[in-house]
C-alpha cells in the first residue's frame, strides 16, 4: 500500500510542473537580456594593449629570482645563530 501513494499520477504531475513553471517564471532574467547588456563592453584596442603589456611584465617578475626582504634585527640573530652551529 505505501508503494500505492507513492506513484505519481497525472494529476500530481500536471500540478508539479505548474508550481515548477511558476517558479521559474519568479526568476530575474539572464543579465544578457537586461538592460545591462549595453554596459557590458568588451575591451577597447588601447585596453587591451595594457593589459597584455601587464602580463608581460608579471612574468618577467616573477621570471626573476626573488630579492632577499629586509629584516628586523631579531631575524638576524636568529639567522647568526643558526649559521654558527
Amino acid at each position: 500500500m505505501a508503494a500505492d501513494k507513492m506513484t505519481p499520477n497525472e494529476k500530481m504531475r500536471k500540478k508539479l510542473l505548474e508550481e515548477e513553471f511558476k517558479l521559474r517564471k519568479k526568476q530575474p532574467e539572464h543579465w544578457a537580456k537586461t538592460m545591462y547588456r549595453k554596459f557590458a563592453k568588451p575591451y577597447t584596442a588601447q585596453e587591451m594593449e595594457k593589459i597584455k603589456e601587464l602580463g608581460e611584465k608579471r612574468e618577467k617578475e616573477r621570471s626573476q629570482p626573488h630579492k632577499k626582504k629586509h629584516r628586523g634585527k631579531h631575524a638576524q640573530k636568529i639567522e647568526a645563530m643558526s649559521a654558527n652551529k
